[in-house]
């Protein structure tokens, strides 16, 4: 999505075409091996990198200091 987004610039509306983006995610899935592979043999050739997303992490509870850093998403 974020590709035709780029290429071809339209509303999120006219760019999800369900059809097409679930037989994008099927191929890209036939090749995540090889297509995994090649990326680290590209970017990983210094060593070993670690991702990952943090966006969604909350506290519920008691008042902790680490906390009150940022905004709640969820108001």
């Amino acid at each position: 999505m974020l590709v035709a987004r780029l290429l071809d610039s339209q509303s999120k509306l006219a760019t999800a075409d369900a059809r097409a983006l679930y037989q994008a995610m099927d191929w890209l899935r036939r090749r995540q091996p090889q297509l995994e592979t090649a990326l680290a043999k590209r970017h990983l050739c210094e060593g070993p990198l670690a991702l990952y997303a943090r966006t969604a992490t909350y506290f519920e509870g008691h008042p902790c200091p680490l906390a009150q850093f940022g905004h709640s998403r969820d108001g």
